[in-house]
This record gives structure tokens, C-alpha cells and sequence, in this order.
């Protein structure tokens, strides 16, 4: 290109022949052996229209389509070399050629232009003229076109012919357009597109036959914008009859520049980082990639540089980055067009690629790229063609090419050459599972047993490794057919390494048809591969019934020579249950089902086995029924349980399942050495078989009888039970109608069958005995009281059979009591059962049953009061039981007494004295005491307990909270008794309380004192006293170095006199409500303590008092301003009342209906504030006059004030009451006066009156304060000082 001074390439089209444009607009063509044929145009033509921008071939590769940046396109005959049309007036003047393309018709051509227009070019030759007619497609004006691709079939059909359809694509930024050009234009599919407004759209066509129904292609385009794929179908019927659907849609990571199809399904697409990525369009998966951008990519940038029009706004710079005419595809091939030459990509055929894993020594991943050639799931395959069937052979003739090459280089090059025989082993197990798996893929078993096997077993690691490596295929199912030889090294090779059961689970899966079955069953019994035995003899044989005789005859010796059997024997009678149970249900052992025509015969034969009488092994009777004592003595449950499967089937004859049962009850009853276990499972057997609703089984009333009574009269049952289920069964039928009831009650008691024993007495209404059902049975004690409730509250009973059952229960409350103390709490108290005292009385003798049941009285009680309190006060008649729990609560929960006292009454004061006494639980003797109104003793009980604690302080200064705790009980006592006692001893015991804690700060202060001094003794006397003198001088004489050995026991004393100085606040607060200021500082102020001392301790002593005293005074104002705020808002309403005008509602007197208008002068109208109108005179006679207690009297409406309504009770003056006669006076006074003080007491005080008796003074003392009263409401107390 140099050479012919043709410039850089610009555009690049490929079909047999392969053309490249350059920017001084030559146009190279080259031949097949890529020798230069034709150099296009010249550069004259370059400089006239600028770089060529687009290039095209048609069909038949013999017309060339050359379009510049600047506008002109030029078709050229590449049969000569010469040019055939120049065209100038198909686009706008100076607008660039984006783009052309030849369509399927010869004669029509594609293009599109800088602007975004598209036309269309339509070519004749007329009498030697050759012409060019353009037509506008789209114009650009709503949006400019950026890419056009038209449909050619003739790329992916090559004996496609023209047809009459042309269609085109064509995209723009935001919509993809698909357009029927001929026969008539029409718009067949438009499709939005979304992503980022800078991508550029891509469009290409491709035949694809998926989804179609038919092996012809169909045209498929693929519309690609920023990451997205998507891929529609067009079906062309006939030229009227176009259709689109959606194929596929394929989201790549990366952002879309173009696209092109290389072979149908698989795509070339190029990323903005000019990266090519193979794209597998089915499941959306890169296949591979590869970068491009050491080539210099070719971009259409010359486009936008020469062309002088105004380029469209969609396209704009977008142009630039246009390079559909360097990214090219034919043939499979890709060719890009580089900046100094044209590169060449294509995807390699199936048998290349493996090829190259196998030049890289990647075997492995060769052999699996084969099967998947093999499944037809690769991706991209190229060059395997025909039918399936075809396919697959070829690919079978590879891979044993590959899978001989791999086995010869595993055990020569690829072997470990050193190191331990473990890492050969792996090396081994790796390849045989890789030839195993691959030739059980292709089914070429011959080859693996044959070529491959050979192989391997000409090293002995190896072949062991290969028989090994088998197992797991075999268990798998996936291999059924080995080769005798290598059957016989497998099962010697088992044995020598003692692994025999993997032999024996191996052979069941196998195809033995090819096998020595003598062999086989020879090494079976010799090394007890009993499944293996079995499997033989039923496949290889057919032959169900020997295998099951000689394995019971074996399972016998071993049950007669070994007790316990040892693990084998156990395994075996174990599988000859399973065999039988599978022989008798139709199943094949171990897997699958019988053949329809083996399944009765096999049965039969099976069941005649079992049932067999004597045993000629030896020539020798043996015992009766041999095979069926044997499967008892093994596993009675077991074997029963196989018999029940087997008569469950229904095509079983009656008369076999009758014969089998009676030969077992004949074997079993008439035989003493049967266990009860296994008695208990065959009475379940045959309950079940019983209580079947065909009836298929009857059994001899005797023989049942035994049977059970040897089940009862056992000691041991370990499947009680599913017996006693088995029975309940059997009851529900009418079999055991001919058994006597009461012997069946007798048989199922000894047995403990409880349940069966409830069932048998409900059927003979002996309610009252299904009680002991319950209570004897442990899983079923908790529902007893529901069956007693349900009983008792239904109406299904007679009041004769309620009544026994109440009997019942009081004989048995104690176990009752034993199982649920609540609910049997519940009973009584809710009247089911008997009186509260009658039970409580009768549970006197056991305590832990009494205490528990009155707990839960109690606890009951007191969540339902309402419900329950008359049958709980009927306890309080019977005294010595309350005592009898007060006694046993003082010794389980004393914390409960005191409240349980006060909510309680019936119980003798003085006896639960004593009892509390002896138990010294103080609370409780004091709350007693306080009771009987022995206030001093009670309180000589607190203040001793409240001395023990203030001498506890003495000792200790830490224990402080015991001494509060027993002061705030007396001051509690005192304040709720202190109304109740006379004055004196009011005083005494007030001031005792005082007394005794004032004595304990004293004895404290006396004791801080002496510590002190011994500290000061141990140290320096002035440092000492000056670190003491602060709060914290403990502190600091530990850190000036003293050693203050008494310095915890001094903090100690400190607390403790902090806390006696807020308990004396704390009485002295209480007392100041029942003693004068004066009296208690002067005795507060009397004592020693406070006599010597200074005035800082009485400082906290007298500001609490002043507190008390100031918060009185608040509560007293603020009291008083409230009654004077009601006060006025009361009078202001009724100022307001009486200000307001009043209007009558009618005209008329309520009490004459004359009109009140009609009136004489002289006369009056009384009118009252409901609206209501009388005449003065017609009140008067009414007496309508109301007395209020001050003694005025006032007018009362007659119509509102429910005194003068029908039937209401008229209050009147004794002097003016109108009784019956057969009062007498003195009766009327009587009962005029009861009911004025009725009223009175039910009257309560004013607010106005409340603050009256402020000022009242009863004892001619000082005046008591409100808050002082015992009525008043409010007790609250000063709030505690600030810190």
C-alpha cells in the first residue's frame, strides 16, 4: 500500500474476494491466494471525495459498491476492473457514506449516510444505459439511523433464491427497526433500546433452526446495545405475511462496540476496550476472549472529519467509534482490519482442540471435552456433522485413541518414578476412575476389560487398585457386567485382602448370566456371603425355596450352640427375615419386584417351607415345625411382624393363612419354653389377625385362653404395651363375645392392661371402678380429674352411678391428692366432690397430703374469691384442721403466715399462740397478740427484736439493716394502734421506741470514742487527730504512712450512727401526729446523749423537725385554697342561676291546665328554671314547700323533683303525715327517725365543713391538725431533707 501511495486502510469487505479501502480512496482487491487483482479508483478520486468509508460486495462476488466520506458512491465490475456507475445524488451533497450494503436482489442496494438517513438504491440497465434510482427510506429527522444491516439469505442459505421479500435492519440510539422494503414498504417489528446513551447499537443476521419445528433455518437478528444481546426470530411465510418473535435475550459484563456470528449459536463480539469475546448465544456463556489492541484498530473516523454537512445530534462523535467496516466475518472466519494489515481469527474444528490438550498433555481435560462432544452439550463445535448416532461414533473412535494413549502414558511417563507405595496408589485410583467412568460413558466395557485391564494387570499395585476401583461403580448401579476373568481376580483378590462382605453387597448388583454360578455359590457358603447366596440361587437359578431351607437349618445349629449368637448368626437370622417377608410380599431379595409369574409360586413354595414337620437332613424326625420354632426362638416380633406384611396381601388363600396360624399356636401352647415376650407377640399377632374386618382368622376359644393366661401370669413383658393395644383391638370385634367378662377383667388386671380393664368396666357401667384405671396407670394419672369432671358434670350417667363415683374419690382423696393436689383442690371447691370439710377432716392423719391440698385451697381461694368463699368460710368451723396448717405451714413456708391470718378467721387465738410461739415465727405472734388486743405484749415482742438488732450494731457497726427493718415495724404497729390504746400507754410506748434508740446512739458514740483514742494511741497524736478531723481522714493518715489498724471498725461505726440518727428521725416524724412539738424535744433533749453533747448533732435533729413542720403547713394552705376555689366556683354558678331570666314553656299551670295568662291582678305566678309554671295557689295546696336543714323552706318544682312523681316516697311533717291506721303514732316516730339517721350516716361532710374543723379544739388543748384525724384520708409524710 506504501508503494501505491493508497494511504491508510479505512474499510475492509470480505466474501471470495477481499476488498480494502484506503483514505487517499484506492481500492485494493485481492484474490483467493491474497495476490493483488485490481487496484480501484485513483487518488485523484480520493482527493475529489475524500477516504472510502464503506465497501460491498454482491452475491456473486462480481459488483463492488465503494462509498466515500464526502458522499459519492462508485460500483465497479470485478470481472474487468472497470467502473460501471458513479453516483453522486443518492444522499444529501457532502454528506458522508456510512455505510452501504447490497441486498439479495442484485439490483437493490442500502445506505446510510452521516445525517442519520437512510436510502435506497435501485439499479438498471436500459439499451446499453446504466442508472440509479434513490429513494429515501428514512429521512433522520425524528432520529438518526446509526447502523443499516439488510437481510441476505445467501450468507447462511447458499441455494437460496431471490425471493420478492427484501428486508432490512436498521438502529438508531434509542429504537431498532425491522422493515419490509418489497414487495411494499411496511414496518414489521420495532424494538426499544435502553442502556447508556453513549453505546453505539450493533446489528447482525444469522439462520438459526432452533425453535422452529423444522430443520430449515430461519433468519435471526441480533440487536446489541451497551450490555445487553438480544436475538428475534423473522418468519416470511409469504410476502404479505412477516413475522417477529423474541428469541433470546444475553446480558454480557462489559460494554458492546460490535457483534458478528461466526457460526450459528456462537457469536464474536467486541468490547469498547477492543476485546474480542466468544459468546455460546444458547446458555449465554464466554467461550473465550482475546485482546486486540496491539493491532491498531480501524475506526470511521475519516467519516466525520471530510464530510462538510451537518451530522445528525443521535450520531454526532458516536460515528467515530464506528467499526463495522473493520469487523468482518465469513466463513467461520473473523477479519479485522488493522492499521498495517488484516488479522485473521476462527475457531478450531472438535478434533483440533483435542489435539492441542493432548499436545499440552491436559488428558484429562481432553477426555472430558470428548464427552461432551459426546452429550452434544459443547459449545462451538465445528466440523462434526451427520446424525447423532454418526456423531457419537466418531467421537467413540477419538476417545479410545485418547483413553489407550493416557493408560499407556500413566503407567510409563506419567508415573511417580520415587516415594512411598501410597502416592503410586493415588497416582493409580486417579487414571482407573478416568477409564472406568469414560469407557462406562461411551459403553465400551470390552475395551476397559479388555486393552485397559491388560494394562493394568501387568503391574500388580495396579491391578489390585483396578479391582478396588470397581466397587463403587457396582454398588452404584452403574456397572452390572464384568468379564469372568476379572470377576475371578476380583473375588480372589477380596479374599486375600478379608473383604469379603464388600463381595457379598458387590454380587447382588451384578448380571450373573455370564458367570460360574457353581463357583460363585461355593464361595458364598464358604465364606457366608449369605445376600450373595441368595441372589445367585434366585437369579442364576431361580430357585427360591433351597437358599431359605439350608439358611434355617444353619440359623438352628447356631441358636442350640451359641447363647448369645455372636454377630454373624445374628446378621443371618436378620436376612432370613427380610428374604421371607420379601417372598411372601411379592419383592425380590434385596431389590426390586418378582416377576407376575413367580410372585404365587414363590409364595406357596415359601409358606410350605416354613410349615414344614420334620426336617431329613440326617435322616432323623426332628422337632415339630423346625423352621417356625426357629424364626420364634430368633425374633417372635420380628417373625410375627413378617406374617402380618404376608397377610396383608390380598390374593393370599384364607385356608394358608389359617393353616400357618394354627400350626404356630399348636406349636407354642403345647410347649412350656416359650418366654412371655414371645407369648406377648404372638398375642399381638393373632389379636390383630382377630380384629380384621374380613375375619380372616379364627381361633380356638381354649387355645386363646391359654394363650393369654400364660401372657398375665408372666413376670416379665417387654411389649406390654402393643399387647394391650393388640387386646383393645380385639375388643372393638365381637370375637371375644364367648370369653367371660369378668375373667378377662381378672386376666387383664394381673396383667396391669389398665386400659383394657377401663374399657371392659365402662361396658359394664361400673364407672366407679374405671377410677383405679387411671390412678394405677402412671402415663395416664394426670387425666383422672377429667374423667371425674366429664362424668360428673354430664348427664350421660344415673344419679346411683355419679354417686359411686363420688365414694370412690373421698375413699381415695389421699391418691388423689398424691398425683395432683391442684386439681383435686379444684374438685372440692367446686362441688364435685363431697364438703371441704368432710375431705380435710379425712386427710388429717397424713400431713404432707393435708398441707398440699389446703395450699392450693388457699392459692385457689384467693384467685377466685367470689366463687369460692362460702365453701372455704366452711372450713372455719373445724378449727384443730386450721391449726393443724398453721402447725405444718410454721415449718414449710413461715414467710406465708401472717398474710394467711389476716385473710382468714376460724382458728382459736390462743392454740395458734402457741404454735407460733413454738416456731418462733415472731410476725405471727405479734399480729396475733395485736388481735387479742394484748397491745403491750406485742409490743414488748417488737422492741426486744428491735434491741437485738441495735445490740447487733454494737458489736458490728455493718449490721444495720435489721435494726431498720424492726424499727419500721413498730413505728407501722404504733401508728395503726396508737386510736385503739389509752393515752398512757400511747406515751409509754412511743417513747420506749425512742428511748431504746437513742440509747443505741449513745453506747455507738461512746464506742466510735474509744476507737478513736486507740487509734490515736498507734500513731502520731497531732497528725492523727488533724487527718481525723476531716471527712476523709482515714484516707489520709493511710497515706502519710500511720498505721490505722481500726480504721474499717471506725467507717463501720459511722454508718451505723448515720443510720440510727434517720431511724430516730423517722419515729420522731410519726410521733409528731399523736404528741406535741414541745413534749418530744424536751424528751428528746433530756437525754444524756444529747445533754453533753454539741450543737452540731442536734442540728440534723431539729431541721428535720422544722421540715415536718413547714410541710404541714403547705399541705394545710394548699388544702384550703382548693375548698376555696370549689367554694367560689360553686357560689359563682349559682349566681349566675339565679341572675338568669326564665321563660315558661307552656301557658298553662302544670297542675290545673288553666292558662297562667288569664290571671286576676292579686294572684301570682311561681315559675321555677326547668321551664315548669304553677299558680300560687295550686302550689300552695300541692304543699309543694321543701325544708332545707337550716330551716328555710323553698319552693319545689312538681313535675322534677322526684319526691312528688307517682309512687315515690313523699317526706312529710310528723304533724301533717297521712299513715295507715295500723300505724301508731309511736311506730311513726320510729320510723321517721330511722330513716333521718339513714340518711344522716350515709351523708358525708362538706369540704366546707372540713375546714371548719380546723378551728375546733375537743380536748382544750392544742388544736389537732387535719392531717392528724384518723378519717383523713391522705397519710403522707415530709419529704426526706436535701443531701
Amino acid at each position: 500500500m506504501d508503494l501505491l501511495g493508497a494511504g491508510v486502510p479505512t474499510a475492509l469487505a470480505v466474501s471470495s474476494q477481499i476488498a480494502i479501502g484506503t483514505s487517499n480512496g484506492l481500492v485494493l482487491v485481492f484474490g483467493a491466494g491474497q495476490a493483488l487483482k485490481w487496484c480501484l479508483s485513483s487518488v485523484a478520486a480520493g482527493a475529489k471525495y475524500g477516504p472510502v468509508s464503506a465497501l460491498s460486495f454482491n452475491v456473486d462476488c462480481t459488483r463492488l459498491l465503494c462509498a466515500f466520506s464526502k458522499g459519492q458512491i462508485t460500483m465497479w465490475d470485478l470481472t474487468n476492473g472497470k467502473l460501471l456507475r458513479s453516483i453522486d445524488s443518492a444522499h444529501m451533497p457532502d454528506a458522508g457514506i456510512v455505510s452501504v450494503r447490497f441486498t439479495d436482489d442484485r439490483t437493490m442496494a442500502v445506505s446510510s449516510d452521516t445525517r442519520g438517513a437512510v436510502f435506497e438504491m435501485k439499479f438498471r440497465h436500459l439499451i446499453g444505459k446504466r442508472t440509479c434510482e434513490s429513494q429515501c427510506l428514512f429521512s433522520g429527522v425524528r432520529g438518526g439511523i446509526c447502523v443499516v444491516e439488510p437481510l441476505r439469505m445467501q450468507n447462511f442459505i447458499p441455494d437460496f433464491v431471490d425471493g420478492v421479500v427484501q428486508i432490512v435492519a436498521m438502529a438508531s440510539q434509542n429504537r431498532a427497526v425491522i422493515v419490509a422494503v418489497r414487495p411494499q414498504f411496511k414496518i414489521v417489528h420495532f424494538q426499544d433500546l435502553s442502556g447508556d446513551s453513549g453505546s453505539f447499537p450493533s446489528l447482525a443476521w444469522q439462520g438459526l433452526s432452533m425453535k422452529t419445528g423444522s430443520s430449515m433455518a430461519q433468519p435471526a437478528l441480533a440487536i446489541a446495545k451497551d450490555q445487553t444481546i438480544r436475538i428475534v426470530q423473522v418468519f416470511c411465510e409469504d410476502a404479505d405475511d412477516v413475522k417477529v418473535s423474541d428469541f433470546q435475550e444475553v446480558r454480557v459484563s462489559f460494554e458492546l462496540l460490535s457483534i458478528s456470528w461466526v457460526y450459528p449459536n456462537t457469536m464474536i463480539v467486541l468490547d469498547v476496550h477492543e476485546v474480542a469475546h466468544v459468546l455460546d448465544v444458547n446458555s449465554g456463556e464466554e467461550l473465550e476472549f482475546i485482546d486486540l489492541t496491539d493491532i491498531g484498530f480501524v475506526y470511521d473516523v475519516n467519516i466525520c472529519d471530510c464530510s462538510t454537512e451537518r451530522e445528525s445530534p443521535e450520531i454526532g462523535s458516536l460515528v467515530k467509534r464506528l467499526c463495522s467496516q473493520s469487523f468482518v466475518t465469513s466463513d467461520g472466519q473473523l477479519f479485522i482490519l488493522g492499521s498495517k494489515g488484516i488479522h485473521v481469527l476462527m475457531l478450531r474444528s472438535w478434533s483440533d482442540r483435542l489435539d492441542l490438550l493432548v499436545r499440552h498433555g491436559c488428558y484429562d481435560a481432553a477426555l472430558d471435552l470428548a464427552m461432551s462432544f459426546y452429550d452434544g452439550t459443547a459449545k462451538a463445535v465445528l466440523g462434526l456433522t451427520g446424525s447423532k448416532d454418526k456423531r457419537r461414533d466418531t467421537v467413540i473412535v477419538k476417545v479410545i485413541s485418547l483413553l489407550d494413549s493416557f493408560v499407556d502414558l500413566s503407567m510409563t511417563r506419567f508415573s511417580p518414578s520415587h516415594g512411598k507405595v501410597e502416592l503410586l496408589e493415588t497416582h493409580y485410583q486417579k487414571v482407573v476412575s478416568v477409564c472406568v467412568e469414560t469407557c462406562l460413558h461411551v459403553r465400551k466395557l470390552d475395551f476397559l476389560f479388555g486393552r485397559v485391564y491388560e494394562k493394568f494387570a501387568e503391574d500388580v499395585i495396579a491391578k489390585d487398585v483396578f479391582l478396588e476401583c470397581l466397587e463403587p461403580y457396582i454398588l452404584k448401579d452403574e456397572l452390572k457386567h464384568i468379564a469372568p476373568v476379572v470377576m475371578k481376580d476380583f473375588l480372589v483378590h477380596y479374599e486375600s485382602k478379608g473383604m469379603l462382605s464388600a463381595v457379598d453387597a458387590c454380587i447382588v448388583h451384578l448380571d450373573i448370566t455370564n458367570l460360574d454360578t457353581k463357583e460363585i455359590i461355593d464361595h458364598c457358603w464358604e465364606y457366608r456371603l449369605y445376600d450373595a447366596l441368595i441372589y445367585v440361587y434366585n437369579r442364576g437359578l431361580h430357585d427360591y425355596v433351597t437358599p431359605l431351607g439350608r439358611l434355617l437349618s444353619r440359623l438352628a445349629q447356631s441358636l442350640e450352640t451359641e447363647s448369645p449368637l455372636t454377630k454373624d448368626h445374628a446378621q443371618l437370622g436378620n436376612k432370613v427375615l427380610v428374604y421371607i417377608s420379601c417372598c411372601l410380599c411379592g419383592r425380590s431379595y434385596p431389590l426390586d419386584d418378582l416377576p407376575s409369574d413367580l410372585v404365587i409360586p414363590v409364595r406357596d413354595g415359601v409358606l410350605e417351607c416354613l410349615a414344614v414337620d420334620e426336617v431329613d437332613e440326617h435322616g432323623k424326625s426332628g422337632k415339630n415345625f423346625p423352621h417356625l420354632r426357629t424364626l420364634v426362638d430368633f425374633g417372635a416380633r420380628e417373625f410375627f411382624n413378617v406374617l402380618e406384611l404376608a397377610f396383608d396381601v390380598d390374593d393370599l388363600e384364607m385356608d394358608k393363612r389359617q393353616s400357618i396360624v394354627d400350626k404356630i399356636l399348636e406349636m407354642m401352647v403345647e410347649d412350656t419354653k416359650f418366654t412371655a415376650t414371645q407369648f406377648g407377640a404372638l398375642f399381638t399377632f393373632l389379636a390383630r389377625q382377630m380384629g380384621r374386618h374380613d375375619r380372616s382368622i379364627t381361633v380356638d376359644t381354649v387355645l386363646f385362653d391359654r394363650v393369654l393366661e400364660s401372657l398375665c401370669a408372666a413376670k416379665e413383658n417387654l411389649r406390654h404395651e402393643e399387647c394391650q393395644q393388640a387386646l383393645i383391638e380385639l375388643l372393638d370385634t365381637d370375637h371375644l363375645n364367648n370369653f367371660e367378662r369378668n375373667r378377662l377383667i381378672a386376666h387383664a388386671e394381673s396383667a396391669h392392661f389398665f386400659r383394657v380393664c377401663e374399657k371392659l368396666y365402662t361396658l359394664n357401667r361400673e364407672f366407679d371402678m374405671v377410677l383405679p384405671c387411671y390412678w394405677n396407670d402412671s402415663a395416664r394419672q394426670g387425666i383422672t380429674f377429667k374423667y371425674i369432671l366429664e362424668n360428673l358434670s354430664g348427664t350421660s350417667l344415673t344419679d346411683v352411678e355419679r354417686a359411686k363415683i363420688r365414694v370412690k374419690v373421698i375413699e381415695n382423696f389421699d391418691r388423689l391428692v398424691k398425683i395432683n393436689s391442684r386439681e383435686s383442690a379444684k374438685l372440692v371447691l367446686l362441688g364435685y366432690i363431697g364438703d371441704l370439710r368432710q375431705v380435710a377432716k379425712q386427710l388429717m392423719k397424713k400431713e404432707a397430703e393435708l398441707f398440699s391440698f389446703l395450699h392450693n385451697v388457699y392459692e385457689f381461694h384467693s384467685n377466685n374469691p367470689e366463687t369460692v368463699d362460702f365453701v372455704v368460710k366452711d372450713l372455719e368451723g373445724e378449727p384443730a384442721v386450721l391449726e393443724k396448717y398453721i402447725e405444718m405451714m410454721c415449718r414449710k413456708s413461715p414467710e406465708e403466715i401472717v398474710g394467711f391470718l389476716k385473710s382468714n378467721e376460724g382458728y382459736r387465738l390462743e392454740e395458734t399462740m402457741d404454735i407460733c410461739q413454738r416456731y418462733q415465727v415472731i410476725d405471727a405472734v405479734v399480729y396475733l397478740k395485736e388481735e387479742a388486743e394484748d397491745f403491750e405484749g406485742a409490743f414488748d415482742i417488737l422492741l426486744q427484736k428491735l434491741q437485738s438488732g441495735l445490740d447487733a450494731m454494737d458489736r458490728n457497726g455493718a449490721k444495720v439493716a435489721a435494726a431498720e427493718r424492726a424499727n419500721d415495724v413498730i413505728v407501722q404497729f404504733l401508728q395503726k394502734n396508737s386510736f385503739r390504746i389509752n393515752s398512757s400507754q400511747r406515751e409509754l410506748f412511743w417513747f420506749s421506741n425512742l428511748k431504746a434508740i437513742m440509747t443505741a446512739q449513745e453506747n455507738l458514740r461512746l464506742l466510735l470514742k474509744a476507737s478513736r483514742e486507740k487509734l490515736y494511741a498507734g500513731c502520731a497524736v497531732d497528725q492523727a487527730k488533724k487527718d481525723f478531723s476531716t471527712s476523709n481522714g482515714i484516707s489520709r493518715g493511710l497515706e502519710s504512712g500511720v498505721r490505722l489498724t481500726n480504721g474499717g471498725t471506725i467507717l463501720a461505726y459511722d454508718e451505723a450512727l448515720q443510720s440510727l440518727n434517720k431511724m430516730m428521725h423517722r419515729v420522731i416524724d410519726a410521733m409528731m401526729t399523736y404528741f406535741p412539738m414541745q413534749l418530744i424535744l424536751q424528751r428528746v433533749l433530756s437525754n444524756p446523749a444529747y445533754v453533753s453533747g454539741t450543737f452540731g448533732e442536734l442540728k440534723d435533729l431539729l431541721l428535720g423537725v422544722l421540715d415536718s413542720t413547714v410541710y404541714e403547713t403547705t399541705l394545710i394552705n394548699t388544702c384550703a385554697l382548693l375548698a376555696n376555689k370549689d367554694i367560689h366556683d360553686r357560689l359563682t354558678s349559682l349566681v349566675g342561676t339565679a341572675s338568669r331570666g326564665v321563660f315558661p314553656e307552656r301557658g298553662r299551670c302544670r297542675l290545673c291546665s288553666v292558662s297562667t295568662a288569664m290571671v286576676h291582678e292579686k294572684e301570682s305566678v311561681v315559675c321555677f328554671q326547668c321551664g315548669h309554671s304553677y299558680h300560687y295557689a295550686c302550689l300552695s295546696d300541692a304543699s309543694a314547700l321543701a325544708e332545707l336543714p337550716e330551716g328555710q323552706r323553698v319552693w319545689k318544682c312538681m313535675q322534677c323533683d322526684r319526691r312528688f312523681r307517682p309512687g315515690a316516697l313523699r317526706p312529710r311533717k310528723m304533724s301533717e303525715s297521712v299513715t295507715s291506721s295500723a300505724l301508731s303514732s309511736v311506730e311513726r316516730q320510729a320510723q321517721v327517725s330511722s330513716f333521718k339517721a339513714v340518711r344522716k350516716s350515709l351523708k358525708s361532710p362538706s369540704k366546707f365543713q372540713m375546714l371548719l374543723q380546723l378551728k375546733e379544739n375537743p380536748e382544750g388543748g392544742r388544736a389537732p391538725r387535719l392531717v392528724h384525724c384518723e378519717r383523713f384520708g391522705l397519710r403522707v409524710t415530709a419529704p426526706p431533707p436535701p443531701p
